[in-house]
């Protein structure tokens, strides 16, 4: 199970007006349970160090996900709906419970103003949750697959979730009333999911795989890279490359970071490979941040061939940026 993803363009969207100055960058984490800081605001200054800018308490919280200016937390079985207006001193405003048959929540994806959220219970349930208000943010919808289910992405009406052989596609026009329209068997494996335009990038245990979905209801695989050691890897796209985290790296050190040009999305090509241990990452403009579990590091990747560090913070027990 993945822990703490960011989409592609949320981190933008973190970074706007009334944060900090030009040249400062804020990245949100979670941690574990023992860990009393849970949600963390981690700024970047651009002259070479890292600090901590501000928190707040949420234990067991393990994923977070960025929209304008509000974090959306998964902490045990609970949405937590919070005002980063001051990232200093986010504030809790709204809370609403999910999935309570299920031992955690798998996954969660924000398309405003609705989160999608994954549970690993017997139903394969996805749940639909309505934030416009964020003070009470409340259930409207829910899709039970009947099968396991895991990590989710969206694009427009349709939420996209990993399951046992592959991916499912699920027509999330009528939100009180979501349908399964389709599922895409994947070779490799699926464990991390992305979204961008037309295609759906899927990580398993064999690599990468990239599904047209200009289509829902005739997806299908154009292009496949092998990434040894990705079975439960993290995925962040930017421009026109992947990064892509593994579990089982050839490096033997754990968890490399690919990185992957899908320029041409029928021939992904893997262009450089950071060798060492990463749990999550998202990229900032040219900035890539990686969270381990021993602290938060930055790299240059003005050149995704050539990445440069540029700067680290301890953060022992993080999850996920």
């Amino acid at each position: 199970m993945r822990r703490g993803r960011f989409e592609k363009g949320t981190s933008a969207r973190a970074v706007g007006p009334g944060w900090r100055v030009a040249l400062t960058a804020c990245a949100f984490l979670t941690g574990s349970a023992a860990v009393p800081l849970t949600l963390r605001g981690d700024c970047i200054e651009y002259d070479g160090y890292l600090r901590l800018h501000g928190g707040l308490n949420l234990p067991a919280a393990n994923e977070v996900k960025i929209a304008g200016s509000y974090a959306y937390v998964i902490a045990d079985k609970t949405l937590h709906v919070v005002d980063i207006t001051n990232p200093v001193a986010p504030q809790d405003v709204g809370q609403v419970v999910l999935a309570p048959t299920s031992p955690w929540i798998n996954a969660m994806a924000v398309q405003s103003p609705y989160v999608f959220v994954t549970a690993p219970d017997r139903f394969g349930s996805l749940w639909i949750v309505d934030v416009s208000n964020p003070h009470a943010p409340r259930i409207v919808g829910a899709f039970f697959a009947g099968f396991p289910v895991g990590e989710v992405v969206t694009s427009g009406a349709y939420v996209y979730v990993t399951t046992l052989t592959g991916i499912g596609i699920v027509d999330a026009s009528n939100l009180s009333a979501p349908t399964l329209v389709n599922t895409v068997n994947i070779p490799r494996g699926a464990g991390a999911l992305a979204v961008a335009g037309n295609h759906v990038y899927v990580v398993g245990q064999l690599g990468l795989t990239i599904v047209d979905v200009s289509t829902p209801l005739n997806a299908s695989i154009i292009g496949e890279v092998d990434l040894p050691g990705a079975i439960n890897g993290s995925i962040t796209l930017a421009g026109e490359y992947a990064y892509v985290g593994d579990s089982l790296s050839p490096s033997g050190t754990g968890d490399d970071l690919q990185i992957v040009d899908i320029s041409d999305p029928s021939a992904p090509t893997v262009v450089h490979v950071i060798p060492q241990k990463s749990v999550e990452a998202v990229v900032v403009g040219n900035q890539l941040y990686r969270i381990s579990p021993v602290g938060l590091l930055a790299f240059d990747v003005t050149d995704p061939t050539s990445p440069t560090i540029t700067g680290s913070l301890p953060a022992a027990g993080g999850y996920g940026l």
